[in-house]
């Protein structure tokens, strides 16, 4: 079976799919407003069952793709497709910016779009990328910038070294080329700001435990502490005192490990963790208010999405059970990448704040 880090690993090609019923613009417009309000960022899409296409948040065109079978290149202003394995970056204006991903079933070429998401629910397209990515991260920086690097520019591709930076009114200029091709990668900020890439993908059925962090008073990259396992399709997450939780990953096809390791605010020591409750991988983690992290859904085997979230204390270093999703989810953009609490849409529409709301956990 050829390994897939963009979709599930099957093997089998999966039928065509028809985009599925899309939430109103109005809809959005009302849970954008709401998490801004409450210094929330939405992340619009995750992946639905095989049968399906990604689950989408704005309405959606008639149809997401060319004749040839490629990433539609002309959508409508105010029109945002389904997607997975994209990135949903927090603005420093409380907006969103929704980067590339997976538009088609099978993901194909993956896109090069971005959307800017208003906090009153208005869909504006942005520049482009100057690579089509999926499977990427991307992070904002302290200037107001948005970095992303890595990723796939498609199904069965070899991973990227490029990295690239939108700056606010400006569209993509290049950076600096990473010190090892990745994708599937995770990535967070250390106490100082500096972004750290964790993981990933490096083809040919390898997977890396090395992280990488951009010096940003030159512009290159230099090592960080290595993980105790090598795995792809991680979660990272910085906590409210600059550290970084990773979690998770995939250490050979469809085989999840539970690993979760703390990496040093200042990026130079990697300390492991009483592992996750349950192994995943292409799940997410968002920051929660009261510093704890919500770990959301994802995969154990490439299979079964998981319905299930576990909540890591930082006091106790250690995870319980969350509650429990209607629908199993995987794929999801949604990690924040600064102390502030950050959700993904597909999780905010059924509950809107965990501190609030906590149903009875499954266990």
């Amino acid at each position: 079976m050829v390994h897939s880090p963009l979709v599930g690993g099957r093997g089998a090609a999966r039928p065509a799919w028809t985009p599925p019923t899309t939430v109103r613009r109005r809809v959005l417009a009302s849970v954008v407003a709401t998490a801004a309000s409450s210094g929330l960022v939405t992340a619009c899409f995750a992946d639905a069952p095989d049968s399906q296409a990604p689950l989408s948040g704005v309405t959606a065109p008639a149809s997401p793709t060319t004749g040839t079978g490629e990433p539609s290149r002309s959508g409508d202003a105010g029109t945002l497709t389904g997607r997975a394995v994209h990135t949903t970056t927090r603005l420093a204006d409380g907006s969103a910016m929704v980067a590339g991903g997976c538009v088609i079933d099978g993901c194909g070429i993956g896109s090069d779009e971005v959307f800017d998401l208003s906090a009153d629910g208005e869909v504006t397209p942005g520049p482009r990328l100057s690579t089509p990515r999926a499977g990427h991260s991307a992070l904002l920086l302290g200037d107001g910038s948005v970095f992303v690097a890595g990723g796939f520019t498609g199904e069965g591709e070899a991973p990227l070294a490029s990295s690239e930076t939108r700056r606010p009114g400006e569209g993509w200029t290049a950076s600096g080329d990473l010190r090892l091709p990745r994708g599937g990668n995770a990535a967070a900020q250390l106490g100082d700001g500096s972004p750290i890439l964790v993981g990933g993908w490096l083809g040919s059925g390898r997977y890396t435990a090395t992280t990488e962090i951009l010096d940003l008073s030159s512009g290159s990259f230099v090592a960080g502490p290595d993980l105790p396992e090598a795995a792809d399709s991680l979660a990272a997450v910085t906590l409210t005192d600059g550290s970084v939780l990773v979690t998770g990953g995939q250490v050979r096809s469809q085989v999840a490990t539970g690993m979760a390791v703390l990496i040093s605010a200042d990026g130079q020591k990697a300390t492991s963790l009483p592992p996750l409750r349950q192994p995943r991988f292409k799940h997410t983690m968002v920051l929660l208010t009261s510093g704890e992290v919500l770990v959301i859904g994802g995969t154990s085997d490439d299979l079964e999405r998981l319905t299930s979230t576990e909540v890591f204390d930082p006091e106790s270093r250690t995870f319980r059970a969350g509650p429990r999703m209607v629908n199993g989810r995987y794929k999801l953009a949604g990690r924040s990448h600064s102390p502030t609490a950050v959700w993904s849409w597909a999780v905010a529409a059924w509950v809107s704040s965990y501190s609030t709301l906590r149903p009875t956990p499954a266990s």
